[in-house]
């Protein structure tokens, strides 16, 4: 049997990115953390609890131009208590990505 972190396509990278997130049909925009991703996924830290199947649309505008943007829809696949008080940890497959040369120059 195949251990879970063997049949990732791509293995996780660390990353600790400030970016930000709505829940898909909400308007409301609010902070969270990238603390890692692969080429399927991320994981993120945010101060709401979303329950697996939800739809975020994510978005992170790098501070230097060493990183790439990243606008994305994601889908929740698990939701974890954070180890800050009212933190959650949300495990997500990215769903669709939008191409760096297609993100708007208003962006975010």
């Amino acid at each position: 049997m195949q251990l879970y972190s063997e049949k990732r396509n791509s293995p996780r990278t660390p990353v600790a990115f400030s970016a930000r997130y709505r829940v898909d049909g909400e308007k409301q925009y609010y902070n969270a953390i990238i603390w890692d991703h692969s080429g399927g996924g991320l994981l993120l830290e945010v101060q709401r609890r979303l329950e697996p199947g939800s739809r975020l649309v994510v978005d992170r505008k790098p501070e230097t131009t060493v990183t790439s943007p990243l606008c994305a829809v994601l889908e929740v696949v698990r939701c974890e208590p954070g180890t800050e008080k009212n933190s959650f940890y949300l495990a997500c497959v990215i769903n669709e990505k939008l191409p760096e040369d297609e993100i708007p120059p208003d962006f975010p």
